[in-house]
């Protein structure tokens, strides 16, 4: 026969694992996007501050998509405005139409457009294009959480 403890720790096993969905649920559609937005908007400022650094970073073969797309500078002025946007409209709680064009709009075009550029530069497909494809997924999950969430964040 089996000890109580261990009987109750089966119970509370099975009742986090029937609890999965409903958790999935919370996060996806309750719990606060503010967070994501935050990384998003780092993320677009670090992109920024790498492209202006000195040097050719499009001389990389990685890069050559990109670089056909825009000037290097195109695409560091791009990420600025949406990482400075993005920090902004979430610190002071700005709103409105250039708010909702340059942070959620500006940030899926672009982190989408990044991870696509670097997928279609083409083989060898490399480990660090993996957090721009995240970044492209959040930046969606973010344009449809942003007008739709209910506190407004």
């Amino acid at each position: 026969m089996l000890a109580m403890p261990t009987i109750k720790k089966r119970a509370a096993k099975l009742r986090i694992r029937r609890n999965y969905p409903s958790r999935i649920r919370y996060m996806l559609f309750v719990s606060s996007i503010e967070p994501l937005r935050l990384t998003i908007g780092l993320g677009s400022l670090l992109w920024a501050a790498m492209l202006f650094y000195p040097g050719d970073t499009f001389a990389i073969p990685g890069y050559a998509f990109m670089a056909s797309v825009g000037s290097e500078y195109a695409w560091a002025l791009a990420h600025l405005t949406h990482g400075v946007t993005a920090v902004y409209s979430m610190l002071t709680g700005a709103k409105g139409r250039l708010i909702w064009f340059a942070d959620p709009i500006l940030g899926c075009v672009l982190w989408t457009s990044t991870a696509v550029c670097l997928i279609a530069a083409g083989p060898p497909l490399h480990a660090a294009i993996a957090p721009d494809v995240v970044g492209a997924l959040v930046s969606w999950w973010l344009l449809v959480r942003y007008r739709g969430d209910s506190r407004g964040s």
